[in-house]
């Protein structure tokens, strides 16, 4: 995690669940990875 915030990326496949706040990342509670991909995003990507 702290490799991925040295730089920006193109697309934020989930959205603002894994945001900064206050220098932190807060645990997604759900199950599994505990957050879903945007499918939209991932469409987006697939077909470029």
């Amino acid at each position: 995690m702290i490799e991925w915030r040295y730089f920006d990326l193109e697309a934020q496949i989930y959205g603002d669940e894994l945001a900064l706040k206050h220098g932190r990342v807060d645990v997604p509670q759900g199950p599994g990875l505990g957050i879903d991909p945007d499918p939209d995003v991932i469409s987006t990507y697939l077909n470029a």
